[in-house]
């Protein structure tokens, strides 16, 4: 063997191997970003269930909130003392607003989580609910509303509760 043939083979043999080792690279950079998607969409669907979970806590005792809040305004045409019907219910103002004051603040904190995950329509969502919330709220305090519109108000904050549920799935499932 000349000279000439040990190096033709070592070039040979070289960019073999170059090229092999820029195509292991590239197939591991390709299998990498891959692995990064799914867990980029697994840490995301963590964060949807529980913002998920959070939601469903707060909204339930929001409509338990509200509920009893308009079930007293009800009520009250009804009886002329008030702090006797309160006392029956088991309905303090003080401690409802509270309550109130609280589940507010926690879906603030809930529609901040969503614009940081990046779901506008979870967010949106949220902010609409919050702000029925308060609404409702208002008014029951407010204003002694009949059956039908107390039932009106509720259904709305209800439908706007699985609006944001509705969203959260449809954004869980594009995780």
């Amino acid at each position: 063997m000349a000279w000439s043939d040990v190096a033709s083979d070592a070039v040979k043999i070289g960019l073999g191997a170059l090229v092999g080792g820029f195509f292991a690279i590239g197939l591991a950079r390709q299998a990498h970003k891959i692995r990064l998607r799914e867990e980029y969409s697994r840490r995301r669907r963590d964060q949807l269930e529980k913002i998920s979970d959070a939601f469903d806590e707060t909204s339930r005792g929001i409509l338990s909130h509200i509920t009893g809040l308009y079930s007293m305004v009800g009520t009250q045409e009804l009886f002329a003392d008030k702090a006797r019907v309160q006392q029956v219910l088991g309905f303090d103002d003080n401690a409802h607003q509270d309550d109130l004051q609280g589940y507010l603040l926690k879906l603030h904190s809930l529609e901040a989580r969503s614009t940081l995950l990046d779901v506008p329509g979870v967010a949106a969502g949220i902010a609409k609910y919050r702000a029925a919330v308060l609404a409702a709220s208002i008014k029951g305090s407010d204003t002694q509303g009949t059956l039908e519109q107390n039932g009106k108000v509720l259904a709305g904050i209800h439908d706007l509760r699985a609006a944001v549920i509705n969203s959260m799935s449809t954004a869980y499932k594009n995780a």
